[in-house]
């Protein structure tokens, strides 16, 4: 089983057979579409990428195996596409889901060089901080 993760069992193959990407996943989880680093709207989108990734999404049957009492027995259709019973295996197949799972045009492959230099000032990653260049006013900074 691929990393110990039984929510990752549909993808284990994927795995352990290097089909996944995942430079191109690190882009497309972190990619940002707003003009500032950082917001509770980025932090959610980022959140949501992470569990609609992980298969750990709480989707219907999610939420009726944690909450039985809260959640009645039957089916739980999608909240996008009301055709459906909810399940993480739906949100890829379902089309009104497809575009908070989608990257943005921006990262497809083959165009991620252009967005790179479109950043007005480039981070790179190292462990858990980003460090960012000296900003042309002398001030750096290190989150």
């Amino acid at each position: 089983m691929a990393m110990n993760n039984s929510s990752l069992l549909p993808i284990n193959h994927q795995i352990t057979y290097g089909d996944i990407d995942w430079i191109y996943t690190k882009q497309w989880i972190n990619s940002n579409p707003f003009d500032m680093p950082t917001s509770s709207k980025l932090s959610k989108i980022q959140s949501n990428r992470l569990k609609k990734s992980t298969f750990t999404y709480p989707t219907g049957n999610i939420l009726q195996r944690n909450y039985p009492n809260l959640y009645p027995l039957g089916r739980i259709h999608c909240t996008e596409c009301s055709i459906d019973e909810d399940t993480n295996a739906h949100i890829g197949l379902c089309p009104s889901h497809r575009q908070s799972i989608t990257p943005p045009r921006r990262l497809r492959r083959g165009s991620s060089t252009g967005y790179y230099r479109s950043l007005m000032y480039p981070t790179r990653t190292t462990l858990d901080f980003i460090i960012t260049p000296p900003h042309p006013s002398g001030f750096s900074c290190i989150f």
